[in-house]
């Protein structure tokens, strides 16, 4: 579930209703909560030319250009039956709901991913689907694809359309969507920069701990 600090940075009045999802719990009063059947339909567009450009999915970079990042890959010479993506599509594979492989669309171009993965387009409520996206990367909703997921094994357990679709979300109003999205780009931006100098640091320490130990062992550095 997105933080409720979040939209406590916007209204610092906000007051919470129930949601009517037991393990949703509250919302903002002035939000709904709606079924994603009624905000998504899944996309099923094949290849037209079979020359589209080819995507993936990585958990650390999200959709991208499949040769930006494989350029020694094999790829199946036969992509009929890829589905075409569009930018501002909601594209994650089946087989890794549990892990928050979803990803939103940012490439300009219409590409294609393969036939495992599940591609989703906004009809009402939620404009830009980076908002499900955070949402879906939350460990509230992570629970509850595994819930819902078919399969025995980790691994292999697959998400169907009709039960994702069955999941209620929080909907805010457009204009509180796009001002969370921002918080959270910018929250995110700075903490990765925070992380960084942390690291950067931290191996700083490490070398000068090596230093001192070298420096200690072969007696240049007298010893107090």
């Amino acid at each position: 579930m997105i933080n409720h600090a979040v939209t406590k940075g916007l209204d610092s009045s906000v007051a919470l209703k129930d949601s009517g999802v037991e393990w949703l719990g509250g919302v903002p009063e002035h939000w709904e909560v709606k079924a994603l059947k009624y905000i998504l339909k899944e996309r099923n567009e094949r290849s037209m030319t079979q020359k589209e450009t080819l995507f993936m999915m990585s958990q650390v970079h999200g959709l991208v250009v499949r040769a930006d990042y494989h350029t020694k890959a094999v790829v199946s010479q036969d992509n009929t039956n890829h589905k075409r993506v569009y930018k501002n599509d909601l594209v994650f594979n089946k087989l890794k709901a549990h892990l928050g492989v979803f990803s939103k669309s940012e490439i300009d171009t219409v590409g294609l991913v393969s036939p495992d993965y599940a591609v989703y387009y906004s009809i009402d409520k939620i404009p830009d689907l980076l908002y499900l996206e955070y949402l879906f990367k939350t460990p509230t909703y992570i629970s509850h694809f595994i819930i819902n997921a078919t399969g025995i094994v980790e691994g292999l357990i697959r998400l169907y359309t009709d039960d994702l679709f069955n999941l209620k979300v929080p909907v805010p109003p457009i204009k509180e969507q796009n001002a969370i999205i921002k918080f959270i780009q910018e929250s995110s931006s700075k903490i990765d920069k925070a992380i960084k100098l942390q690291q950067q640091q931290i191996e700083r320490l490490k070398e000068l701990k090596e230093t001192l130990i070298d420096g200690c062992v072969t007696g240049r550095v007298q010893i107090p």
